[in-house]
């Protein structure tokens, strides 16, 4: 178990001894900060338009083609809409309207449902990938909307893998710099 958990485990056994502390003076408080500071989030690493299309170009390359295919236009999707990675590998092909620009996602955070338009650009790359998936992958084993290079679902890892793969072709991921696939659906560019 890593402190950050502890640290949690500790602040409910706190609040508890103060609650008892409050009926029996001596109640003993556990000390705060035991485990070291609160787990601080990573800077976030700016993504230039350069970067973002080095990026594209970068996934032409992998092979098998449907491989480089999804990961084209799932990095361009994040890209250009602010969608978070786990909305975008489990859109499944009814949440995607290409006649009118937009994504429903599911089980958003908080478990709500949102509306995601899309710019007439991002409408044309997704509706060119659909039509590049299913002439790569006639019969898939999934319904979602980005498939994986045997036609079923994409999984978290295999994205984060491919992503750091390309991220390290294009010399973007290199020394201390790891910029991550969570930054990357920040950019929010228009492709054009």
């Amino acid at each position: 178990m890593q402190a950050i958990q502890w640290a949690h485990r500790l602040g409910a056994v706190r609040g508890f001894a103060r609650y008892l502390h409050a009926i029996d003076p001596g109640t003993e408080i556990p000390p705060a900060g035991v485990f070291g500071a609160r787990q601080q989030r990573p800077t976030p690493y700016l993504y230039s338009a350069a970067e973002v299309s080095g990026l594209l170009q970068a996934t032409q390359a992998l092979r098998p083609p449907l491989r480089a295919a999804t990961h084209e236009s799932l990095f361009g999707l994040l890209a250009c809409s602010g969608m978070r990675i786990g909305e975008a590998i489990g859109m499944t092909r009814t949440d995607v309207d290409l006649g009118d620009g937009i994504i429903t996602i599911r089980h958003a955070k908080f478990d709500r449902d949102r509306i995601v338009p899309l710019h007439p650009s991002a409408t044309a790359a997704l509706r060119g990938y659909a039509v590049r998936r299913d002439r790569l992958c006639p019969a898939p084993r999934s319904d979602r909307f980005f498939l994986s290079s045997v036609g079923t679902a994409l999984t978290y890892s295999g994205v984060h893998a491919t992503f750091v793969q390309v991220s390290i072709a294009t010399g973007l991921r290199a020394g201390t710099r790891r910029p991550r696939i969570h930054d990357y659906a920040d950019v929010g560019i228009t492709t054009t």
